[in-house]
C-alpha cells in the first residue's frame, strides 16, 4: 500500500487577539492555546448540554502530538483532557462528535497499533482514551474526517486512503460488539481520498464528499444508502459549481437537502458553498467564494434551524485572514459576520451553535499562542433600540454597543 494523500494540500494559518465586532455579532477570544495544553486545533468541535465545548488539537499536549480539550464557555477555563501518545495515535485532525453514550468520539491520522490511525473513545468525565480501532491499510489507513452517529449508536466515518483501491473506505463500527464494517471502498470513479465530515439521515444513509474522483477526477459528493448496501454518487464536481473539497463538510437540513462547501472551484476557483435537493438531485451552488467575502472554505457547517448557514473560510475577506459567514438560505446572500486580521485570530475552522443562536469557533493561530477558542455573539439591531426607545416617551435607550492559503 502506498503512504500518500494524493493530492492533499497542506492548509497553512496566517499569524492573528483582541475582541473585535464584526457585522451583526460580536467576536470575543474565550481561550487560548499555548501548546502545553494543545496546539493547533483543527476538526469539529461540539457542545454539551451543560455549556461545556470539546475539541481535539492536531499537535501539542504532553506528547507533542495531539490531544483533547474542554472549554467552560462561562468562564473560559481550557483544560487539557487527554494526550495521544502515539501508542494510542497521534495527530488527530477531524475532531470530535459526542455520541448517544455522552463520550466523545474520533480519530487519528496517524500511529497506533496499526500504524495508520485510530478510532478512539474518550470518557469526558476522566479523560480515559479508548482505542476501538486500528488502521493498518487493508481496513483503511489515514482517518482525517470526523465521525457521525445513526439512531441506535452506530459510529461512521472514512479513510483518507487504504482499502481495495487504496483511495480510502467508509465504515461503521459498532460500539456494543466491537465490529468494524467496511461499507465501501472507494475506487475512483465512485471517489477517493475520503477526507471530510459526513451525515447520516434517520434512515442510517450516509452523506460526504471525496476529494478526487467522480466524472471529472475533481471529487464527488457520495450517498450510501443503508436499506440496499449500495453506493452512489450524488454529484460529480467539474469545476464551475466546485471542486476539490479537501477536509469539506456536508450537512442536513430537515427539509430534504444536503449543503456542502468545497476548497476551490467556482468563478473565482477560490471555493464554494452548494445544496442538492435530495429528492430531486438538482445541485445549486449557492456562493463563490473570492478574496473579498474568504477564500477556500472548509471545516464545519452549521445551520441554525432559522434559515441560516453558517461556515468559515481559513483565509481571505476583510482582514485576510479568514472569515466566518453567514449565508440566508431563504435569500442566498452571503455575510461575513467575523473578520480575522491576525490581531483577533487567523484561520478559523471548528463552529458549532448553541439553542441561543450563539457561535463558538477555533482558530488555528493567535498571536503568541497556538490557536484560539472565540465566541460570537448576535447584537441585536439598531432599530430595535430605537423601536424601544420611542415606546419609553424618547428616554434613552442602550448603546451596543497563512502562514498562506491553500495551493492546489
Amino acid at each position: 500500500m502506498t503512504r500518500r494523500l494524493a493530492p492533499l494540500v497542506l492548509i497553512a494559518a496566517a499569524l492573528a487577539g483582541t475582541p473585535a465586532t464584526a457585522g451583526s455579532y460580536h467576536l470575543s477570544t474565550i481561550a487560548i492555546f499555548n501548546g502545553e495544553n494543545g496546539d493547533d486545533p483543527f476538526g469539529k468541535i461540539a457542545l454539551d448540554g451543560r455549556g461545556n465545548l470539546f475539541g481535539l488539537t492536531f499537535a501539542g499536549g504532553a506528547f507533542g502530538v495531539g490531544g483533547a480539550f474542554r472549554v467552560d464557555t462561562g468562564s473560559g477555563k481550557l483544560t487539557l483532557l487527554s494526550s495521544f501518545d502515539g501508542s494510542n495515535g497521534a495527530f488527530p485532525f477531524g475532531g470530535v462528535s459526542i455520541g448517544p453514550d455522552g463520550n466523545l468520539y474520533g480519530t487519528t491520522l496517524d500511529a497506533g497499533p496499526g500504524g495508520f490511525g485510530t478510532l478512539f473513545r474518550i470518557d469526558p468525565s476522566t479523560g480515559v482514551v479508548s482505542t476501538l480501532v486500528a488502521f493498518d491499510g487493508s481496513n483503511g489507513a489515514l482517518p482525517l474526517g470526523g465521525v457521525a452517529f445513526d439512531a441506535i449508536g452506530n459510529v461512521y466515518g472514512t479513510t483518507t486512503i487504504g482499502g481495495n483501491s487504496d483511495l480510502g473506505t467508509l465504515f461503521r463500527y459498532n460500539p456494543a460488539t466491537g465490529e468494524l464494517t467496511t461499507l465501501a471502498s472507494f475506487d475512483g470513479p465512485n471517489g477517493g481520498n475520503a477526507d471530510g465530515g459526513i451525515a447520516v439521515d434517520a434512515l442510517g444513509n450516509v452523506y460526504g464528499m471525496t476529494q478526487v474522483g467522480g466524472d471529472s477526477d475533481l471529487g464527488a459528493v457520495y450517498v450510501y444508502d443503508a436499506a440496499a448496501d449500495t453506493l452512489a454518487t450524488l454529484a460529480s464536481f467539474d469545476g464551475s459549481e466546485g471542486s476539490n473539497p479537501f477536509l469539506g463538510n456536508v450537512v442536513l437540513d430537515g427539509l430534504g437537502n444536503l449543503y456542502g462547501n468545497t476548497n476551490f472551484g467556482g468563478v473565482d476557483d477560490q471555493g464554494t458553498v452548494f445544496r442538492i435537493d435530495l429528492a430531486t438531485g438538482a445541485f445549486t451552488t449557492l456562493v463563490s467564494f473570492d478574496e473579498d467575502s474568504g477564500s477556500f472554505p472548509y471545516g464545519e457547517l452549521v445551520l441554525d434551524g432559522r434559515g441560516s448557514l453558517f461556515g468559515t473560510t481559513p483565509t481571505g475577506g476583510p482582514g485576510g485572514s479568514g472569515t466566518v459567514f453567514r449565508i440566508d438560505l431563504e435569500t442566498g446572500s452571503l455575510e461575513t459576520i467575523a473578520a480575522f486580521d491576525g490581531t483577533n485570530g487567523g484561520s478559523p475552522y471548528g463552529l458549532a451553535i448553541d439553542s441561543d443562536g450563539t457561535l463558538y469557533g477555533t482558530t488555528e493561530a493567535y498571536p503568541g499562542g497556538r490557536g484560539s477558542v472565540f465566541r460570537l455573539t448576535a447584537v441585536p439591531e439598531p432599530s430595535t433600540i430605537v423601536s424601544l426607545a420611542i415606546g419609553l416617551g424618547g428616554f434613552a435607550g442602550a448603546a451596543l454597543r497563512s502562514r498562506r492559503a491553500p495551493s492546489r
